[in-house]
């Protein structure tokens, strides 16, 4: 999962009419992260300037295509305004916003998947104002500009479009102290919770320093484990339902 989460940060050299400066916006954008039930059809997300300038934003919708899977995984952009061949949309997709104000961005639902999950993302960015270049027959000093920085953080919120069956269903490969999960299920499972136990019944169990990860179907994980024990997980199917898997 927490390579779901991620912020960009982009540093682009330009030159400006300025002297040499620092220039971005500072907006801040809320949930990063969102589950979408088959029957919920709207969800909202803030955007909020927290900077001292009119922050201009640009919202841009993704479909990931089997995330996680190697060769397979591919990101692709969602056509605005055809909602009948795309399962979601946003609106608006251009911000402006005051200091000190926040606008919200609508996903809107328009199919239901009926096999297995939808994976989206949601990239919230600010929009730089317009940059001058040098060319290589310039000088600095005919033109009066010098190097500018400009800082702009964007965001990748990611919306999950839920089965309406969703399954959640894991195997595992042992071989030793290395473990191989895979997602044969059609939802997305986190693991939480990873313990070594002295036996397979999952009794008495130390909890490992392992973190939570997550599996996309189809997607598969190797482990490197501390201890050639049994090992039991917490698996968690979107935040809310779990059960215990043992992989001896």
């Amino acid at each position: 999962m927490q390579k779901l989460f991620k912020k960009c940060v982009f540093l682009a050299m330009s030159a400006f009419m300025v002297m040499g400066s620092v220039y971005g916006s500072e907006i801040s954008v809320t949930p990063l992260i969102s589950y979408m039930s088959p029957s919920q059809k709207v969800q909202d997300i803030k955007v909020m300037n927290q900077g001292n300038e009119k922050a201009y934003v640009k919202a841009t919708l993704f479909e990931n295509i089997n995330p996680g899977v190697k060769g397979k995984a591919k990101r692709i952009p969602i056509i605005p305004n055809a909602h009948e061949q795309a399962p979601l949309i946003i609106t608006p997709t251009h911000l402006v916003i005051p200091p000190g104000e926040s606008r919200m961005i609508r996903v809107v639902s328009y199919r239901t998947p009926l096999e297995k999950d939808r994976y989206f993302v949601v990239n919230v960015a600010p929009v730089s104002g317009e940059l001058i270049a040098i060319k290589n027959n310039q000088s600095l000093e005919d033109k009066k500009v010098r190097a500018a920085v400009t800082v702009n953080i964007a965001y990748d919120i990611n919306i999950f479009q839920l089965s309406t069956l969703p399954k959640l269903a894991v195997i595992t490969k042992r071989n030793k102290k290395n473990l191989e999960i895979k997602n044969t299920g059609n939802t997305y499972a986190k693991i939480i919770q990873v313990s070594y136990c002295e036996d397979k019944s999952g009794a008495n169990c130390t909890l490992s320093k392992i973190g939570s990860f997550g599996i996309y179907p189809g997607e598969t994980k190797e482990i490197s484990l501390t201890e050639n024990k049994p090992v039991k997980m917490k698996i968690m199917k979107n935040e809310s339902k779990s059960r215990i898997f043992i992989a001896e």
